[in-house]
This record gives structure tokens, sequence and C-alpha cells, in this order.
């Protein structure tokens, strides 16, 4: 062992601070591969069914998914039938859904909030999109605005109903992040697994996560809505776990951290030390006489964790204080907000995603809106109108800005050739006001949607999965699971596996090449196996 004149008190006084950024404040992590670099080998599909994944030359380079923490409200946005809850309506929806605050509400209506705050004067409130699968016209709503000019996207943008049966937060966003419920054993987001994944395939060079999430609000709120499943792990080993970064007005701490500056040229040693305490501590786990380790959950945690520490200057290089600076005075719909970290979160989730070495596979963004809605993000139990259209055309706009146009080729940009986007909630907001709050909506998860850009949808899958009815409720829908089980394979990533999902997770099928076939046809709408 490298000799060392510190003795155990100052050694661990220096461990906990050069570890204090990276657990639990500004930024956390277990992530770090296996021996050499090189994975196990998990999540490919056995060869007779290998052909039912996207093929690879249709897979993304890196999947952006952007998490409306709250709800996004499909009846203003990417679901809208004109014909529904008309006022001239005599069967008791009158007055609901894309109708809701069409008329009174004084200048807090739809029409009036459109034109006078949002810049839609002159534009029509809506344009028609496609056909569900009922075969009804569905339209895309005035706070799409920012997309109307992006033909390029739209031509690949694909709508999927999704519905569950779960109202709170706190169960709702586990289950929408990761297609299982809080407490399953499977519980990983979809990062985790592309993390897993993919470092199987990627050389010992590769030093930094491939799977990150960001999240941007309170994290008092993020905890109440349980949006912390959006980095669990699940069964897969502690090293698949994304790093967590959260967004903040002064990240300097962040930086100082990652470089871990404090200990100047104690580094190796303080390492070498915990390397040393920790095998130690790990031998006491061996089976009898085995020579083999126990399986420890918290053991193998807390050794990925003194891992982190080691690679933590690494991350120094791709989490740069440039990345990492805080945008302010925005201005959206009116409102102004001191504090940009939707700019923020979008910016550097695009540079993870396009960086020319490091680049990440996977980033999870969770988005609490230009300003929060009186519930926290997208849950607009107020003032529905004024609080979506802010945070979901700020959104838009900063999506539209960091996404290449064709010809662009800016490699700084997403690119729909090589990234796909994802626009994903909890749930949706109820078809007609809440009780007791006329402006605002509750929680809707009967009927909602999410939304797929790029990578695998090409234009002939542009379009709607599923159908809502005129009282709000999904006819024809996705679960969670079948959802997030698409994902893996648009990604090249076999779903059935002990870690991930299961056939049952598939309705109407009985086997995993069945399951596979409708996730593929069905959700991604690629019908050329």
């Amino acid at each position: 062992m490298m000799s060392t004149s510190l003795d155990r008190r100052t050694f661990l006084q220096a461990l906990a601070a050069a570890g204090a950024g990276l657990s639990g404040g500004a930024c956390s992590t277990d992530d770090t591969p296996p021996a050499g670099g090189v994975g196990d080998g998990w999540g490919t599909a056995p060869s007779s069914v290998s052909s039912l994944l996207v093929p690879p030359s249709r897979r993304p380079d890196g999947v952006l998914e952007i998490f409306l923490m709250g709800g996004l409200c499909p009846w203003d946005t990417f679901y809208v039938n004109p014909e529904y809850g008309h006022p001239d309506r005599t069967d008791g929806t009158a007055n609901t859904q894309w109708w809701i605050f069409q008329e009174g509400y004084g200048d807090a209506n739809l029409p009036n909030v459109f034109e006078s705050r949002c810049g839609g004067s002159g534009q029509p409130l809506l344009t028609e999109f496609s056909t569900d699968s009922a075969g009804s016209p569905i339209h895309f709503g005035p706070w799409l605005l920012p997309l109307r000019d992006r033909p390029d996207i739209l031509n690949r943008l694909r709508v999927v109903v999704l519905s569950h049966k779960f109202e709170p937060h706190e169960v709702a966003s586990p289950l929408a992040l990761t297609g299982h419920t809080r407490g399953a054993l499977r519980m990983a987001t979809t990062g985790a697994h592309a993390q897993r994944h993919f470092r199987g395939m990627q050389s010992s060079s590769h030093d930094t996560p491939l799977a990150y999430t960001i999240f941007s609000g309170d994290s008092e709120i993020e905890a109440q809505f349980d949006i912390n499943a959006a980095s669990a792990s699940g069964l897969h080993p502690a090293w698949a776990r994304p790093l967590a970064l959260r967004l903040a007005e002064d990240n300097s701490a962040l930086t100082s951290a990652l470089e871990r500056s404090s200990l100047n040229d104690r580094a190796s040693l303080m390492d070498a030390a915990a390397r040393t305490y920790l095998n130690r501590y790990a031998s006491r786990y061996e089976s009898s006489g085995s020579g083999k380790p126990m399986m420890n959950r918290a053991l193998e945690e807390m050794i990925q964790a003194r891992n982190a520490l080691e690679y933590a200057p690494r991350l120094s290089e791709v989490l740069t204080p440039e990345l990492l600076a805080p945008v302010r005075g925005t201005v959206a719909c009116g409102s102004q907000a001191d504090l940009d970290t939707t700019a923020m979160g979008l910016r550097m989730a695009t540079n993870l995603l396009t960086r020319p070495d490091r680049s990440a596979k996977y980033v999870t963004y969770i988005d609490s809106g230009l300003i929060n809605a009186t519930g926290a993000g997208y849950d607009t139990h107020e003032y529905h109108v004024m609080e979506s259209s802010r945070n979901i055309m700020h959104l838009l706009t900063y999506l539209s800005v960091w996404t290449n146009r064709p010809g662009e080729k800016n490699p700084n940009k997403l690119d729909l050739d090589k990234h796909m986007v994802l626009l994903t909630s909890e749930f949706g907001r109820t078809p007609e006001p809440e009780i007791g709050k006329p402006l605002g909506l509750d929680h809707w998860p009967f009927g909602y949607v999410v939304v797929m850009i790029g990578g695998p949808i090409e234009q002939e899958q542009k379009g709607i999965v599923g159908q809502i009815d005129e009282r709000g409720y999904a006819t024809e829908s996705v679960t969670p699971a079948e959802f997030r089980a698409s994902l893996l394979m648009a990604q090249g990533i076999w779903p059935f596996t002990n870690e991930s999902f299961a056939v049952g997770d598939v309705a109407g099928v009985e086997t995993e090449r069945q399951a596979a076939e409708k996730l593929r046809t069905m959700v991604l709408g690629i019908n050329d196996a």
C-alpha cells in the first residue's frame, strides 16, 4: 500500500469534503463501468428475434426525454378534437376539452391569452395534424405555435395515447418514468437500461456516464411528486444508474467539487486509502471458503460512490462552467423569470448528446417550466391557460432553437436523423374545470398523450396511436410499460429481461416474439420487420 502520513480522522474529513458535491446536493452518481470498461452484454436480443428490434440504421445515436412534471394537457396541445365538448352538445359534455376556456373568463380566456400575450395575433388557434385510431381528425392546439414553422419536426412526430388509473403524482410519476409502480423491484428509468446496455459497447476510454438525469425544480417538490424515480436503477447493478444533476442559480460548488481542488496533490493518496478501507470491508462479505463476495446492494453502491470520486475530475471536462452558467431574465407570454432553468436544461442536455467525445446515449430532463404553475411545474390547478401557455410555448421555442433545421447541420444541435426527442408526463389534465377552481384543471390519467420525435420516427410513422373519447377517456391506448418497452426496442435493446419487462406487461400476447411484434408495429409504427 502507498504510504501516507494522514491519520484516520484527517482522512475521513478530507474524503467527506471531496465527496460533498457528489452526494445529493448538486450532483450524485453511482455510475462506474465494469472492470476494463467492458459491459456484460445485457439487453442483447436473442438471434431468433433480433430482427424485431429497430434496424441499426434507424436507431438514434442518443435520446432526449423531456418530462413535463405535473401533467401535460392534451386538450390545447397535441390532441384537440374540436367536435368534442362543443357548446351546442346536449349529451352533458358541452364546454369540455378544447372548449373549456373559449368564452368568458375575461382576459384569461384562451383566445385572448393566445393573441395578446403569446404572439398569436393573426394566427389560427388550431392546425390539423392527423387522425386518431378511430379516424377522427385531430388538431394541434395554440401552445404548439413554435412548431408550426417546423414541418421537418411535425413530419417526424408521433403522438401516443396512454392511460392508467393512478391520480396522485407520487404514484403516477414512477409509473410514467419507468413503466413500473413504486415498490416494484424492476422499477428502473429508461436511462438506466441504456447505461447498462451501451456500456458493454463502449471502450474503456469512454470514462464518463452514458446516461444523465437533469433536475430543474425544487428538490422538496420533486420528492413529493416522486420524480426521483427518473434516476432509479431497479435490479441493475449500481453502475447503471444515470448521473443525477440538479440545476441551480449558482453551480460553482459543483464545478469545485468535480475538480476536487481542495485536495491539491493528495487526491491519489486519498483514493488509495479509500480503496484499501473498502476492499478490507468488502472482504468480510465473502462466502466462506469461496473467495467470492456475497450479493450486497448497499456495499455495491458504496463502492460505486467511492469510484465516482476518482472520475469526478474527468466529468469537469464535460460539465464545464460555461455549460452550467445561469440563463436570466427570460420573458414568455408576458411573464418574466429571473432564472430560466428550461433554457439551462435543454442547453445542457443537447450538449451532453452532441459532444464529439464522451457523448451520452440517454438524457432525461425534468422540466418544471419557466415559472412553476400553482401546483408546481405543469400542475395547473389554479390558472391553467396562463400557466400552461407560458411554460409549453417557452419549452417548445427552445426545443426548436436547439434542433437543426433542414440543411443546417450544426454539430452542436440535435439532429432528428441522429437523435430521438420524447415529451412525456405522468398524466394529463381533466377535460373540465376542477371542482371549486373554475380556472384550473385537475389530474387525469385516464386518457393523455406522450410524443416521439425523430430517430426511428420518420414521415411514414407520423400520426397518432390510440383514441380518446368525448368524455376524455382513452378507448384505445398504450400502457406506460408498453411505451417504455418500445423505447428500449427503438434503441436496439431487447426489453424482455429480468431487469426490464415481462411478456405480461404487454396486453394480448403470449410470447416474447408476439410482444415485440406488437410494440414495433403499434407503438413505433414500423411494419417492415
